[in-house]
């Protein structure tokens, strides 16, 4: 493995000189990686504004999300559900900002990891906190070729009151 690959990511293997089915296939390529970054950051715009419903809509129907200690749903509806009472009745405010997407595509499934740094508010304490950490995510091909969460896995490395920073006080 080359010093600089990912971890059980397989190397594509170039030509020396393009054909059209070499660029048809870059082309398609760099679109599917577009559609996954746009699934991202409508993911994120909807959280931001507490549109549970079209979270939901961005699952398969057998998608799951794991967002360790804020909990964990399996199947469309059940994530809808995780949404609208976990996550909208323990945050009055959050801003996702997701960064350094590494995106592998292979046919009809993907895999992702996205960084994550987030100001928030907890509806329990109204205390302005940074909570951050990765996101390991499977996407899949669904429908009328609309790409679509599989999985969502969060990796929380900091939760801490925004006056402390991480370094004073890392609740996680």
């Amino acid at each position: 493995m080359e010093a600089d690959a990912l971890p059980n990511r397989k190397k594509l293997k170039r030509r020396t000189r393009p054909d059209n089915e070499d660029l048809e296939f870059r082309i398609k390529a760099l679109e599917d990686r577009k559609e996954i970054e746009d699934l991202k950051a409508r993911y994120c715009y909807f959280i931001d504004n507490h549109d549970w419903s079209k979270v939901g809509n961005l699952f398969a129907e057998d998608g799951t999300i794991d967002c360790g200690p804020f909990g964990k749903a399996s199947g469309r509806e059940a994530v809808r559900t995780f949404f609208t009472e976990n996550i909208g009745n323990s945050f009055s405010f959050f801003m996702h900002m997701v960064h350094n997407p590494m995106i592998e595509i292979r046919g009809n499934d993907a895999s992702g990891t996205w960084y994550w740094t987030e100001p928030s508010t907890y509806k329990s304490d109204s205390l302005a906190r940074w909570i951050g950490g990765r996101y390991d995510e499977q996407y899949v091909r669904e429908g009328k070729g609309r790409w679509k969460f599989k999985s969502v896995v969060l990796n929380l490395k900091i939760n801490t009151p925004f006056d402390k920073g991480w370094e004073k006080e890392n609740q996680v």
